[in-house]
């Protein structure tokens, strides 16, 4: 691994520092390329993506210091000396990103389903240099392994899987997939509509993530799943209740609920009706007959 890609004198460029600059221009341009192309208000881009930046770093670094709180107990100054104590975290950053743009909507001047699209156009990418600068650094490394492709990370006993490059290997199989399936005219319509993108590569990228996230080695659990992996539960829940709904399958439900509740009125309805008449029946009768 190469946790310093160069030094002069007593400078020192460390790859993960490096690349998750360039995973921020990345997703910075390719954010602003799709919400200009779906003729978002051009100074409301920048004014959301600058929030976006603020937040989602600080938001990044608390669920760090909350998730790692041990290493800051001794001195809390080091929740705001990054250089000292590094440490971000990321998804929950993503998730607020998210939601900071969805608050500046209206701003925008573009639905949510184009906001959504534009993250998972942008994302996906990003996240691929950030995970180059974290394979490099060995900050985060797989489990032991002894398939032939295994690394030795530098700290780490044995060799481990890279579980950066396989993330790396399925975003791109991921993302040029979605590329040529747009370029197919029997579904391109489809996924010309907004959000629909999103959802589809959504379900598909946290199930990803997910499975590779067994391969990880973490600390950090919450019961049976660590906490990335929570987070891909709640994107996979949202992507396929949002598909459930786009494919029609809410009214199909209603459909079904609304023809259950008349069956049961009804039969409940006739049973009534046979228990008053014969309630009728039996007072009517005389002592003699």
């Amino acid at each position: 691994m190469y946790p310093i890609l160069f030094s002069i004198g007593p400078f020192s460029l460390y790859s993960f520092s490096f690349f998750l600059v360039v995973s921020w221009c990345v997703w910075s341009y390719l954010f602003w390329k799709h919400l200009k192309a779906s003729a978002a208000a051009h100074p409301a881009i920048f004014d959301t993506m600058f929030w976006i930046t603020v937040w989602g770093f600080t938001v990044s670094r608390i669920q760090y210091v909350l998730f790692h709180i041990g290493q800051f107990q001794s001195n809390w100054l080091r929740v705001f000396t990054l250089w000292i104590q590094p440490g971000l975290g990321l998804y929950f950053a993503v998730l607020c990103g998210v939601l900071v743009s969805l608050w500046f909507r209206k701003s925008l001047k573009v639905s949510n389903g184009e906001i959504f699209d534009a993250w998972m156009y942008s994302f996906p990418p990003a996240y691929a240099f950030g995970l180059l600068g974290s394979f490099l650094d060995g900050g985060v490394v797989g489990v032991k392994s002894s398939l032939p492709w295994a690394v030795r990370y530098v700290g780490s006993e044995g060799l481990r899987h890279p579980v950066q490059l396989y993330t790396i290997v399925a975003i791109i199989i991921l993302y040029f997939g979605f590329y040529f399936a747009k370029k197919n005219q029997k579904v391109a319509s489809y996924f010309r509509i907004p959000g629909n993108t999103s959802v589809w590569m959504g379900l598909f990228l946290s199930l990803i993530l997910f499975l590779i996230a067994l391969l990880t080695n973490r600390v950090v659990y919450l019961r049976l799943v660590s906490v990335n992996q929570f987070v891909c539960i709640l994107v996979f829940g949202q992507c396929l209740g949002a598909l459930f709904v786009v494919r029609g399958g809410h009214r199909i439900v209603a459909g079904k609920i609304q023809n259950g509740n008349s069956f049961i009125r009804r039969k409940l309805g006739g049973l009534y009706a046979r228990i008053s008449e014969r309630f009728a029946r039996r007072h009517t009768q005389t002592p003699g007959s």
